[in-house]
């Protein structure tokens, strides 16, 4: 009975790989299609050989070619391109009737650490007193708080 059991769990473990196995290799065609589908039109279409590591295939479902980049002059670009770039898809027999419609986004690169908080330029002890002494004499509120506080990073251990 233990063993049949084992068994169970070693035959449900591996048809779990083997569907896994079977995601992985079609995500890998799929990675093949787009890296084939990127050199064809940027091979064709010249215009788009300066701009081929900046932007990628997104999707290619339901007809529609989806293509993203991180730039607004190469987005420019492939928008006005868009009917060379489906009438040279439609010229070639391994992508005729594949793609009726063209979408180009643009997706910025997050790679920027946003977190990370720029430190102001230190100012001299001399020119802290002197933003000090012109905020008392400004009447206007907020023009004083942003002097003050301007004035604060000239001193040493000032918050």
């Amino acid at each position: 009975m233990m063993l049949q059991d084992s068994n169970k769990k070693t035959l449900n473990s591996a048809a779990e790989w083997l569907k896994k196995s079977d995601g992985l290799a079609s995500f890998a065609r799929r990675q093949q299609q787009d890296q084939a589908l990127k050199t064809f039109l940027t091979k064709h279409i010249e215009d788009l050989q300066q701009f081929q590591d900046d932007f990628y295939i997104a999707s290619t479902e339901e007809k529609k070619l989806c293509l993203h980049t991180s730039s607004a002059l190469v987005a420019s670009q492939l928008r006005l391109h868009q009917n060379l770039i489906l009438q040279e898809l439609q010229s070639e027999a391994a992508w005729k009737g594949s793609f009726t419609k063209l979408k180009v986004m643009v997706r910025p690169n997050f790679k920027k650490e946003l977190s990370v908080q720029k430190k102001l330029p230190q100012i001299s002890a001399e020119t802290s007193s002197m933003l000090e002494q012109n905020a008392e004499n400004i009447d206007h509120p907020e023009l004083k708080r942003a002097l003050q506080k301007l004035a604060r990073q000239g001193r040493p251990n000032a918050k």
